[in-house]
């Protein structure tokens, strides 16, 4: 076990002393084994801090003793008066964290010694009252989370590897299987990536040239893939855009076509006879039907029949909505689909098997038709108001039934809770940037895609990057 840890970190400040800089820093993070798994117990803790990311000189060590980790999260504190660590902190600081004698192969990199750490804390915050001002109140966090970079960088590129070492070039939509693995629709690689719970990265399918070709691998090949979803059997579904086919790809990584002449149109009929506009978003069910946005919603039988689904509702006679892109389904079957411009996200159930569903309640505004609406806002839920969002993109729901959101405007994570209706924050402050920590704290540049897991944990895309929410209370 002691070679197998990883750990997630934060860095975070004790407030306790406002007048004076304070003289201890706290640090909160998750250990984990390498498949992912929360690590109990008490482990023996010491950090050092170096002036490098990787070699370079050790500044400053301290050895923190025996601390209890439950659930896979620890705190603990370091740096008391006297000991030396505010002389060796320089602004070019790296802490490594070491376990049961073992020093763990990531350094967190501390972004400013920790009085200045404080300043920046409250210069966000009062940059996020102000963006705020007129929009509302600040958001809700109902549940403590920490965020984390599993895997990607800020420099595109095709790079297999572990953790910031891999690179992706145009992450589409995300989707995670029952044992945390992330498939990634690597759009602008035409190549559908997987990364492990350890932030592992490889290339599932896809050659990385744009093509339509059946095959095992590498040997395959996408145009544009926009968006992945994973069944209960591990098989992968490709909204592949650019061929205007929906393509699925097996465990062993076999790549078909499930459906799709391969040109552009808009006709049901079965396997190749059917035709696809410009798929960009696609979700399955637990009976193995397969869900399409594609300018309006298209469904896909388990023996490959396309149908486009109309809505029962004489307001919505004929398809549902127009420039739907992305899609999610949830354990019920209910369906949802943001609308960005309208700054919205639908909730569409009871469909039968003739394609036809009905608009009904759903999260935040009194449970009518959408998940907010109106302007754009960076509102949660409260007494006597509902939330609202700005530019929502991608959506997920979790067997409970909560949906959770890409605020692709608020630079923000929402969850629409589906037993009390409300809208709240998950993480994310209301400002543009690349930051881990606490929810509240940390920063997204452009949240487009979410999925979630089977614990909860939410995985996003965010840039060139694939972030980690890891739930820790509430």
């Amino acid at each position: 076990m002691k070679n197998n840890l990883i750990y997630l970190a934060v860095i975070s400040l004790s407030l306790s002393v406002l007048a004076a800089a304070p003289s201890e820093i706290n640090y909160h993070g998750v250990l984990t084994d390498q498949q992912g798994n929360p690590v109990n117990g008490v482990r023996a803790m010491q950090i050092k801090l170096y002036d490098a990311p990787t070699g370079g000189n050790m500044t400053y060590q301290q050895n923190i003793g025996n601390v209890t980790v439950v659930d896979g999260i620890y705190s603990f504190k370091f740096g008391a008066s006297g000991n030396g660590v505010a002389s060796a902190l320089n602004g070019n600081d790296h802490l490594a964290l070491v376990v049961d004698s073992v020093e763990q192969p990531t350094r967190t990199k501390i972004l400013a010694v920790p009085y200045a750490l404080k300043a920046s804390e409250s210069a966000d915050l009062q940059e996020l009252k102000e963006l705020l001002t007129g929009r509302g109140f600040l958001p809700n966090y109902l549940t403590k989370t920490i965020v984390t970079t599993l895997a990607g960088s800020e420099t595109a590129g095709m790079a297999d590897g572990v953790g910031t070492a891999a690179s992706f070039s145009g992450i589409g939509g995300i989707a995670v299987d029952s044992s945390g693995n992330v498939y990634v629709a690597d759009s602008g690689n035409h190549k559908i990536r997987k990364v492990t719970p350890a932030g592992v990265v490889t290339t599932l399918a896809g050659s990385g040239a744009a093509g339509s070709t059946d095959g095992v691998g590498v040997a395959a090949k996408f145009n544009d893939p926009r968006s992945v979803a994973i069944d209960t059997s591990g098989n992968v579904y490709v909204a592949d855009g650019g061929n205007y086919k929906i393509r699925k790809i097996t465990s062993a990584g076999l790549v078909t076509t499930l459906a799709g002449t391969g040109t552009q149109g808009s006709t049901d009929g079965t396997g190749a006879a059917a035709s696809f506009n410009y798929p960009t978003g696609v979700a399955v069910d637990s009976s193995g039907n397969v869900y399409v946005a594609d300018s309006s919603i298209r469904i896909i039988s388990p023996g490959g029949v396309v149908k486009t689904l109309k809505n029962r509702n004489s307001a919505f006679a004929g398809s549902f909505i127009f420039s739907i892109f992305v899609i999610a389904v949830d354990t019920l079957g209910t369906i949802y689909s943001s609308e960005s411009w309208e700054h919205k996200v639908y909730k569409i159930s009871d469909i039968d098997s003739s394609g036809y569903g009905s608009m009904t309640g759903s999260f935040g505004d009194g449970y009518q038709d959408v998940i907010g609406g109106g302007p754009a806002r960076f509102l949660d839920s409260r007494s006597g108001q509902v939330g609202s969002l700005s530019n929502p993109s991608g959506v997920a729901a979790d067997s409970s039934g909560n949906v959770y959101i890409a605020d692709t405007g608020n630079f923000a994570i929402r969850k629409g809770d589906r037993q009390t209706g409300q809208l709240s924050t998950l993480a994310g402050c209301g400002i543009s940037g690349s930051r881990d920590g606490v929810g509240s704290q940390a920063m997204f540049s452009s949240p487009t895609a979410v999925a979630v897991d089977s614990s909860g944990n939410v995985y996003v895309a965010d840039g060139l990057k694939i972030r980690k929410i890891t739930i820790i209370g509430n």
